[in-house]
């Protein structure tokens, strides 16, 4: 019995080390999860303002013809294509119509 008992208050102390351990995970990982809660409320931020910027730079470049043409703005690299195509095919139908003109008048 006396032979083990070294060897019994080894383990308790490794057992109670390993408690601290697990204690100093516990407060990290709770800290992590706040820092990631911190940081999806930031995201949401930044991605809102830069939606408002984006609409706010279109309505500065096109003015009013996007709006009269009904065209949603959108922030995606899609929407922005589309938007740029819709605004191209416009003008260029406008284009034919006066090239039309032009030619029947002469």
């Amino acid at each position: 019995y006396e032979n083990e008992q070294p060897f019994r208050k080894a383990a308790e102390e490794e057992i109670n080390s390993l408690y601290k351990v697990i204690d100093e995970a516990n407060l990290t990982k709770m800290d992590l999860e706040s820092q990631i809660e911190s940081l999806k409320e930031e995201l949401g931020f930044l991605s809102r303002n830069y939606e408002e910027d984006v609409k706010g730079l279109y309505k500065q470049l096109a003015g009013s013809e996007l709006e009269q043409m009904g065209v949603p703005i959108g922030t995606g690299l899609d929407d922005i294509l589309e938007t740029i195509r819709i605004h191209w095919e416009r003008d260029v139908e406008k284009n034919r119509a006066e090239a039309g003109a032009l030619l029947q008048a002469k």
